[in-house]
């Protein structure tokens, strides 16, 4: 029996072993089916094994394969599996899948469409640049439907018909630079904010909000001029080397401020600080990996837990109503609470708590051959979110957000963005 999820162990990427952790896996699952309802990996699974009279090691490879391609790594089944370690049969599905796909990608041709297609989601670091100067101009080019975005599903396979986040005028970084710190200058109350590439070229308002709220709350904030994707659109393809790399380059930006006093590494999206906080070490193996992993902290989760610790936030500055909070599939998988959820009752609101995948989780459901799969979760998200019936309606993930707006036409924001304005901290120095 084989139960290889270290990525660093000398058969991750073996064909042999994987397959025989595929079947013990594959009959694990379909005997006890409770993730049914989950993600199409799971009716794919059963339904394949039940061709085969119950026995998982019939599958052929095409049969496996769409299993694997299903997954699109929301970790949910891991985060309620009754299996996971440290019991007996340490199962870990999403990170099983994580072992196929980047197993799969060592036997596609070094040119092909798919690697087209991954590069083309993947190098936020280089196209983000460019889509925040010509921000106008790009925008209405990637309006759904347009004749750039039908270019870009014939050629990059980029669904035409969803709507991608939109980019802003001035990046995060370069309002930094320019806003005037109200917290002191100096103390132990420092750190360092990783705003992720969404929040530098595409929702700066949520980086400020964060720097607002932690500076009334008596932090000090830096942030680093270079704000690095994380790496996770290439862990996601399977691309190992295109991620190590990346998560290098970030663990080495932030290690120095780690190195100066900054006591955490506060994130802003929960599928960057899932990859920062749980992926880095177990991809990199290194010291600097796991001191950087291990002082990775959500926005909101950094917050409450101070404020918890006996720094009280200040009062709020107008009544907070009702709001829908969206949980987001990577905050559940943290681990560490719907502080989302919990950073908005500390202001006296009243959260209804929607807790459905929104299927987008990265990349994935932006490709074309999962549009119609993605788009059946993004609905039944928006009908829950239209059955919460609230004031407001907030999220973690912004790309989950992006898919509420999509489906409802409603403007959704992060937790930290209402936080602040709940607080009177919006308004000066606004992002241009």
């Amino acid at each position: 029996m084989s139960t290889v999820y270290d990525p660093l162990d000398s058969r991750y990427l073996d064909d042999a072993d994987l397959a025989e952790e595929l079947d013990r896996v594959f009959d694990l699952c379909q005997g006890c089916r409770m993730c049914l309802s989950y993600c199409d990996a799971f009716p794919r699974l059963f339904d394949a094994v039940d061709r085969h009279d119950g026995d998982a090691r019939q599958l052929d490879a095409t049969e496996r394969a769409q299993v694997i391609d299903a997954c699109f790594q929301c970790k949910l089944c891991a985060v309620r599996c009754p299996y996971v370690p440290p019991h007996e049969w340490a199962l870990d599905f999403p990170r099983l899948m994580a072992r196929a796909q980047a197993t799969a990608r060592r036997h596609e041709p070094r040119v092909s469409r798919r690697r087209l297609e991954d590069a083309a989601l993947a190098s936020m670091d280089q196209t983000g640049p460019i889509g925040s100067a010509l921000a106008p101009i790009v925008n209405r080019a990637l309006e759904p439907g347009s004749r750039l975005r039908r270019l870009g599903e014939r050629s990059v396979g980029i669904a035409a018909g969803r709507r991608l986040p939109s980019y802003a005028r001035e990046r995060f970084s370069r309002w930094f630079a320019r806003h005037r710190a109200t917290a002191p200058a100096e103390g132990r109350d420092g750190v360092v904010l990783m705003a992720t590439c969404f929040v530098e070229y595409m929702a700066p308002r949520i980086g400020v909000a964060s720097v607002r709220v932690l500076e009334s709350h008596g932090c000090r904030v830096d942030v680093p001029q270079r704000q690095l994707c994380c790496g996770a659109p290439w862990l996601h393809q399977g691309n190992l080397s295109r991620f190590r790399a990346q998560a290098a380059r970030v663990v080495d930006e932030l290690v120095g401020w780690l190195d100066r006093g900054a006591t955490a590494v506060v994130v802003t999206q929960p599928t960057c600080g899932y990859v920062m906080r749980h992926d880095y070490a177990a991809y990199l193996g290194s010291e600097e990996a796991r001191r950087v992993s291990a002082a990775v902290r959500d926005v909101s989760e950094f917050v409450v837990e101070r404020a918890r610790s006996g720094v009280p936030l200040p009062s709020p500055a107008r009544e907070p109503g009702t709001v829908t909070y969206h949980v987001a599939c990577p905050t559940q998988a943290q681990g560490a609470g719907l502080r989302g959820r919990d950073l908005l009752r500390l202001l006296g609101a009243s959260v209804r708590v929607v807790d459905r995948c929104a299927g987008i989780d990265g990349t994935w459901g932006w490709r074309v051959e999962h549009q119609a799969t993605s788009v059946r979760y993004a609905k039944r998200v928006a009908d829950a979110v239209l059955g919460a019936a609230s004031d407001v309606v907030v999220g973690d993930c912004h790309l989950a957000n992006t898919v509420i707006d999509e489906q409802l036409g409603i403007a959704v924001g992060h937790p930290i963005e209402l936080a602040a304005a709940l607080l009177g901290l919006e308004g000066e120095e606004d992002v241009q």
